[in-house]
């Protein structure tokens, strides 16, 4: 049987943006981003996604895996090897997360970051014209690999690939009319990190934003603001900073102000931490947040690691006691974010346990569900809390 032989023309054209790294690997910490998340328009909590978003040396790092791939429009793969990531422009094929329960708590990661690797950006899936005697066929590929391979075999059946001497790529197959198959240039841009570096955890690649969004190629445009977060837009028509919403960062800044206010010595760096963390635990138990701080600031002034002459710590003045019952040792209860979590915990079950009743929820928070439930307690520090919470939407009203 006579065979047929189909040449396949590739132009692959890549601009190089590269420096040479002086850096050796290094095991380090990230850290989980508080901050709002938006991409598209849509609202991403990030304590909802499998991998979460995450911030080393300042900057903002997103996982290229499959689910944030959804969202946002691309395919990554990683060679561990060549320390490569391709990044495949593609269609987002969903707006927000599937899934959304909480899938971490709030944690940062260790990772290796990877200082000398490469990070590059293909254009989005091209259509392959392939033209046959007798008719017409189309094809999808990507790239001039797999992807084009896998194409090729859609149209014309098994083949084997080899270069011709003028250096174009041909197939020879068993069957069919000769024809032609014409892939369109492909731009490969090699992605500027500018000394930034990859940081890989089991797999999961993560990449500074900021490099990201420079590349042409993907057509992102990011706008970041000290409160509301980052806004991302994928689409190279809708500039980012038309998803800002200055609301959401007055509120976000009035809350942490509010916090500088009643303790001068914090600064709003760190009170607008606790905030995030009210926020996050607050939904998550079901707790509102203006309550949480107002327990803060009754129970504590917004002091983490203050003491008490009863041993109650942090924050919510947690018992060493109860923290252990719910899994927080004593040093736990000095940390910001677990003693947060540990008293929106509590103040959640008090809530659930009385009906969502604010007075008795409180009052079993100060003396215990016991004397409660027997109606043997008091109501004047559920007063005091609900009040401040008044305060606090006051505050925020005229800020």
């Amino acid at each position: 049987m006579a065979k047929k032989l189909i040449s396949v023309w590739l132009s692959l054209t890549i601009l190089i943006f590269s420096s040479i790294s002086i850096y050796a690997d290094e095991v380090i910490q990230g850290d989980f981003f508080l901050k709002n998340i938006v991409i598209n328009g849509e609202n991403i909590v990030n304590y909802q996604l499998s991998d979460p978003v995450l911030v080393y040396k300042n900057r903002t790092y997103i996982p290229m895996d499959t689910e944030m791939g959804s969202i946002l429009g691309f395919d990554a793969e990683w060679d561990n090897e060549s320390r490569t990531l391709k990044i495949l422009k593609t269609d987002p094929t969903q707006k927000n997360v599937s899934d959304r329960t909480v899938k971490n708590n709030l944690e940062g990661s260790r990772l290796t970051a990877y200082y000398d690797a490469e990070v590059i950006a293909y254009t989005e899936a091209q259509k392959v014209d392939a033209r046959l005697t007798g008719g017409q066929a189309d094809a999808t590929a990507s790239d001039q690999d797999s992807r084009l391979i896998a194409a090729l075999q859609a149209v014309f059946g098994p083949f084997s690939l080899f270069e011709e001497p003028d250096g174009s790529i041909a197939a020879q197959a068993d069957d069919g009319d000769t024809g032609e198959i014409e892939v369109p240039e492909l731009t490969a841009v090699q992605i500027e990190l500018k000394g930034q570096p990859v940081l890989v955890k089991n797999a999961i690649v993560y990449v500074p934003i900021n490099a990201i969004v420079s590349c042409e190629v993907l057509g992102w445009s990011l706008y970041y603001d000290d409160y509301a977060g980052i806004y991302i837009s994928t689409d190279d028509e809708i500039d980012a900073a038309s998803y800002f919403n200055a609301a959401a960062s007055r509120y976000y800044e009035a809350l942490s102000a509010y916090i500088v206010k009643k303790n001068p010595k914090l600064k709003m760096s760190q009170a607008f931490g606790m905030v995030k963390y009210f926020e996050a635990y607050g939904q998550i138990y079901g707790v509102d947040l203006k309550l949480l701080m107002a327990m803060a600031q009754t129970e504590s002034t917004f002091t983490y690691n203050v003491i008490s002459s009863a041993n109650c710590r942090g924050l919510m003045q947690i018992k060493v006691s109860t923290g252990r019952a719910f899994g927080f040792t004593a040093e736990q209860l000095l940390q910001v974010k677990p003693n947060i979590q540990m008293g929106a915990m509590y103040i959640g079950n008090c809530l659930k346990e009385f009906n969502g009743d604010s007075v008795k929820a409180l009052a079993a928070y100060n003396c215990g569900t016991y004397a409660v439930k027997k109606g043997k307690y008091k109501t004047g520090y559920a007063t005091k809390i609900l009040k401040r919470v008044d305060n606090i939407g006051s505050f925020i009203a005229s800020y």
